[in-house]
């Protein structure tokens, strides 16, 4: 009888081996695995730790679960991590950290985000000016510095618009002096400039004046003059040039130099004269006029 119980015992103890574990314990083959399913109650910063999940790898096969008790990688992984192009990875549903890693659809779309990260644009800075400073005395940066068509003066009716600021042009700085021409028929005179001494400033002995001015292609200018004078009679003083010494779509330099009987003397006008063969009209520029 001892035998026979001790028989039964042991017989017992190989049947319970036998007996499977619970279904809920039991681990689905890898072709079933839920790929990415949000962990569920973790304890770290990403308030979604890693709950020991089964992810899927790229050719559908299971991972090993991940250690429920590092909650500090918890931080790292935002929760749930989703498997790298596994079949139907779901998106991870657990809590996703400030600074924690996302993926959809079972693929790393955006690597780890971060809020506080944003990518440094870089400050613009002060802008780069992009033209040298002209400081000739007349530069026409800021206006026309009150030079004006001067034929009224002389009689001549001016045909066309008064000069202006522009940026159209430049030999110096940004901007220039824009002097529009109209001469329908005939040789005309064109005169622009400016006028009294306060405006012109000083003229002393021995110095240079010089004028920049841009005549267009296909311009009909025959002469092209910087001048100057005081109020005293007599005392016109002109440079030219004139035909193919004129620039055509460039820019000419006009030089003139101060002489001595302007000794004590006002200046009265200093600007630039052209002669026009009409008809014709179009636009010059004038820049750069200075003294030194």
């Amino acid at each position: 009888m001892k035998a026979v119980g001790s028989f039964l015992v042991v017989a017992a103890a190989l049947w319970a081996c036998t007996v499977p574990a619970d279904d809920d314990a039991s681990v689905l083959p890898a072709d079933q695995a839920d790929a990415s399913v949000g962990g569920v109650g973790g304890k770290g910063p990403a308030q979604g730790g890693h709950g020991g999940l089964l992810l899927a790898d790229a050719s559908g096969g299971a991972k090993p679960p991940l250690d429920a008790g590092a909650e500090d990688d918890a931080a790292a992984t935002g929760g749930a991590v989703a498997g790298a192009g596994g079949l139907g990875g779901a998106m991870a549903t657990g809590g996703m950290m400030t600074g924690g890693t996302m993926a959809t659809g079972g693929m790393m779309t955006g690597g780890v985000m971060a809020t506080g990260g944003m990518m440094a644009t870089g400050g613009g800075g002060g802008q780069q000016d992009m033209y040298p400073p002209d400081t000739t005395r007349f530069n026409f940066e800021q206006s026309t510095q009150n030079w004006v068509d001067l034929g009224a003066s002389r009689g001549t009716q001016a045909v066309g618009l008064a000069p202006a600021r522009t940026t159209e042009r430049s030999f110096g700085g940004m901007a220039s002096l824009r002097y529009e021409i109209n001469v329908p028929h005939g040789t005309r005179e064109r005169l622009v400039g400016v006028v009294t001494k306060d405006r012109i400033g000083p003229l002393p002995v021995g110095a240079t004046v010089t004028y920049q001015v841009w005549v267009p292609e296909g311009h009909k200018i025959s002469d092209l003059q910087g001048f100057m004078q005081t109020t005293t009679s007599g005392s016109w003083v002109s440079e030219g040039r004139s035909g193919s010494q004129i620039g055509a779509g460039a820019w000419t330099q006009l030089s003139i130099r101060v002489p001595e009987s302007y000794a004590g003397r006002d200046p009265l006008e200093l600007g630039v004269r052209l002669l026009v063969n009409g008809p014709w009209s179009g636009v010059v520029y004038i820049d750069a006029v200075h003294v030194q």
